[in-house]
């Protein structure tokens, strides 16, 4: 991906003697200090300077560059937007929407892989941004190719966004088809379990008999028993000696 252009806006943009002496000369130690990737000492030099240069918009805007240097984006758009807010310079203003432009999309671009909604928001807004500056100066390049870029980079953020929600839905898909799957397979196995229950009743009720018919059957079974050892008995005595039968 091609890197973002940036533009440094560091030398107070007021003709020469616009500013107090002590003013002047610390806002001079914080561009230094700010060359020198000394971002935090920088911005209390801005800060020093901002006593003497009251509502001054150089100040808040280089403020604005330390904190995109310390990648603190959002920061710095306030900076920016302060800047914008007390200055009347058309072409400062430009400069602070293009730069306000850089911090929405380094911002987006920093959560793409955590929240892709997010992304999608502030490189919107960035856009936004651009389009500002370019009405405030069309001859802006790198404004143009950064709006161009920032388009690219939010029509495949929609793609990502698509192909999650396809996702999401196939996913919801599959769930709802394995527990359909799941509720067949247990109402199958109910099925069986009836079916084996039904089969493993018929002895059971065969073996669960009324006990009144079952002592009713065993005394008709003794009584059947008995008449047949009272008819037997007279026959068995014949063959065992002499004597008289006595009739019963």
């Amino acid at each position: 991906m091609r890197r973002l252009a940036w533009s440094l806006f560091l030398a107070a943009l007021a003709v020469p003697g616009a500013f107090a002496g002590d003013g002047r000369a610390l806002v001079e130690e914080g561009n230094a200090l700010y060359r020198q990737g000394k971002f935090d000492e920088a911005i209390g030099r801005y800060d020093e300077a901002s006593v003497d240069l009251l509502k001054s918009p150089e100040i808040p805007f280089n403020k604005g560059d330390c904190l995109y240097a310390g990648e603190d984006y959002l920061g710095a758009i306030e900076m920016y937007e302060q800047a914008v807010g007390d200055t009347k310079d058309t072409s400062l203003e430009a400069k602070a929407n293009y730069n306000m432009g850089n911090c929405s999309v380094k911002e987006g671009m920093r959560m793409v892989e955590t929240d892709l909604q997010k992304a999608l928001t502030s490189l919107r807004r960035g856009m936004i941004f651009y389009r500002k500056a370019l009405e405030l100066d069309s001859e802006d390049r790198q404004a143009k190719e950064n709006l161009e870029l920032t388009g690219l980079l939010i029509k495949d953020i929609l793609d990502r966004l698509k192909n999650q929600a396809q996702n999401q839905q196939k996913d919801q898909q599959d769930q709802q088809q394995q527990q359909q799957q799941q509720q067949q397979q247990q109402q199958q196995e109910q099925k069986e379990e009836q079916k084996e229950d039904e089969e493993d009743g018929s002895p059971k009720e065969e073996e669960q008999k009324d006990p009144k018919e079952e002592k009713a059957r065993k005394i008709l079974a003794e009584e059947e028993e008995n008449d047949r050892n009272r008819k037997e008995s007279p026959r068995r005595m014949k063959g065992r000696g002499s004597g008289v039968i006595k009739p019963w």
